[in-house]
């Protein structure tokens, strides 16, 4: 509406939208799946399903089944890991519209429903639930360092998380975090997540182990900007929760590969920036 309206206005009284210098040009950012980004690099939540944990790029066939496989590359012809064209992300939306339409039909409540349509589109190993907004224009779509460092640490997290439970050795009838005893590794890598401002993040670890005991279905939380950037930036804190005085040689080993993984991470989300930074100076 707004791309009509300004021409409009300006044939009608004269005056023009200037933009960064361009005049009635508008900049929209958008991720793979059409939804745009909003303030403070918070994505809009337009749509949310469950699979986007499980296939969590919107830009590529890419999924926690596969992603960890080193000698695979992401790419055009014969790689692994393809992007998605136009066409298969507007085939997928329409088979989405009609496994909505044959749900709405059946008699079940809402979540049912809901349930049945996000296991359909997981099914495809997409994220593609509507027809994207710019229409064919997302094939000319790229990756922005936001997409690549809030997945990586979303993805490192998790190992650290699992480890962290591992290390604790809880007893069975530990079901509930508020059980969990104050000394485990778990407890303090939660305490630390706290102390460094990812308090939402810590009660999203809090609420999966109440649900799942910590075993059996995997934490789903989307890392945001500055969930990334605190992790980043507080590793360290995070990874010294782990430690105990009776860790074996292959456990010190394995708190050193976090902490080298986190480094090349840090070093790597900054030559991501610097890049974009010149290409945007030339």
């Amino acid at each position: 509406m707004l791309g009509l309206f300004y021409p409009e206005l300006q044939q009608q009284t004269g005056e023009k939208l200037l933009w960064f210098s361009e005049f009635n040009t508008f900049q929209v950012v958008l991720g793979g799946d059409g939804a745009p980004f909003g303030k403070d690099d918070m994505a809009c939540a337009c749509w949310r399903v469950a699979c986007m944990c499980k296939v969590f790029s919107t830009f590529g066939k890419v999924s926690t089944d596969d992603y960890d496989d080193p000698k695979e590359t992401f790419g055009s012809g014969k790689h692994k890991w393809q992007p998605w064209p136009y066409s298969c992300r507007l085939k997928v939306a329409k088979e989405v519209a009609k496994v909505k339409e044959t749900v709405e039909k059946q008699k079940i409540n809402a979540k049912g429903k809901r349930q049945k349509v996000t296991d359909f589109i997981a099914s495809q190993k997409r994220r593609q639930e509507f027809v994207p907004l710019i229409g064919s224009f997302v094939d000319r779509v790229h990756v922005e360092p936001l997409h690549p460092k809030n997945n990586a640490c979303q993805q490192h997290f998790k190992e650290i998380l699992y480890d962290s439970i591992g290390k604790s050795g809880l007893r069975t009838t530990v079901t509930k975090f508020d059980s969990v005893p104050v000394a485990s590794p778990f407890s303090k890598l939660v305490n630390s997540l706290e102390k460094r401002g990812l308090g939402r993040l810590a009660k999203r670890v809090k609420c999966w182990f109440n649900e799942t005991s910590g075993s059996g279905k995997d934490i789903q939380y989307r890392f945001t900007s500055q969930d990334s950037r605190l992790f980043l930036k507080n590793f360290m804190h995070l990874i010294d929760a782990l430690k105990q005085h009776l860790d074996s040689v292959h456990q010190v080993f394995h708190l050193n590969v976090f902490t080298y993984i986190e480094i090349q991470m840090r070093q790597s989300v900054s030559l991501f920036v610097e890049l974009l930074m010149l290409t945007r100076k030339i």
